[in-house]
């Protein structure tokens, strides 16, 4: 925009040719003329460039998210999600960054969301954990029914356990609890947040205050976990076409986890191996800077004359 402005100004001040323009303010004599026909700058064309590797795939994702608008908003994709679908069931070999790039795009031009929002948060490991209890659709022996999911998970690690329950009872509520502390070997040493799930308390108060279910209350000082608040992890679960027993949901959630487990085991390993690397390379450095230093002689002033 300045340098328009200029090339007017001494075009119409001095009376500098087209010419002697582009030579000056180092342009071609395009530019120039441009700059005498308007004030404004043409808009810069952006190239339309296809994804190298997400662009075979945009469609289906598209399809997937579509079909999301008709879907519980508990069972939608996550982001995640697609990406391990991707991964999983088309063989893509593609970042998990660039399929949320993809779907947060999508998501906005299907109508599933208007604009990101995305909360920093630090947990202390094994401290604090999730817990939801939410309702989503499976075809079960042939027939649509409404079944619960209940999702425990480390806030730290991002480690979860998913058991499905034909029914939202206390029991099976409590249950959970049970079956997450023994498959994750321990309980939360700090609290353990829910989003007002009727099981556990039976009515809000003004502010933070809570009326906890008595049997939920005897539950907590059992394994000694203190009570938060807001969470809301039922979401993003998609199910097979066909599952005749609910038992079989909850040995593919398991299996799930385990691979998770698997893949996170293994970035350990890895992480493992470069620091022990990286320890062997600065001991190789230290031992080489030493002998460089015995057997350099030591450089003795020149006398003055």
């Amino acid at each position: 925009m300045e340098q328009f402005e200029r090339i007017r100004r001494e075009h119409r001040d001095e009376g500098r040719s087209i010419r002697e323009l582009a030579k000056r303010h180092k342009v071609h004599r395009r530019t120039v003329r441009a700059a005498l026909a308007d004030a404004v700058p043409p808009a810069r064309k952006v190239p339309q460039r296809a994804a190298a590797v997400l662009g075979v795939y945009e469609g289906t994702v598209r399809r997937w998210l579509t079909e999301d608008l008709d879907a519980p908003r508990k069972q939608r994709h996550t982001a995640r999600r697609v990406w391990q679908r991707l991964i999983e069931q088309e063989g893509a070999v593609v970042a998990e960054s660039s399929v949320r790039a993809l779907v947060a795009q999508l998501k906005v031009e299907v109508g599933l969301t208007r604009r990101q929002v995305s909360v920093p948060q630090t947990h202390a490991p094994a401290e604090e954990a999730e817990v939801d209890f939410g309702e989503f659709t499976a075809v079960i022996a042939g027939t649509v029914m409404k079944v619960w999911m209940f999702v425990l998970r480390l806030s730290h690690s991002g480690k979860a356990i998913h058991i499905a329950y034909a029914n939202q009872a206390q029991e099976s509520f409590l249950d959970g609890h049970v079956q997450a502390f023994a498959r994750l070997g321990g309980v939360p040493t700090g609290m353990v947040r829910y989003d007002n799930l009727k099981p556990a308390v039976i009515r809000c108060a003004l502010g933070p205050e809570r009326f906890e279910h008595p049997r939920f209350i005897a539950f907590r000082s059992h394994f000694g976990f203190e009570l938060g608040a807001d969470a809301d992890l039922a979401r993003g679960q998609t199910m097979s076409p066909l599952l005749d027993q609910l038992e079989d949901r909850n040995a593919e959630l398991d299996a799930d986890n385990n691979r998770l487990r698997q893949q996170v085991s293994h970035l350990d390993g890895q992480l493992r191996e470069l620091t022990d690397t990286l320890d062997a390379a600065r001991a190789m450095n230290r031992e080489f800077m030493s002998k460089l230093n015995r057997d350099t002689p030591a450089r003795t002033p020149s006398a003055t004359v």
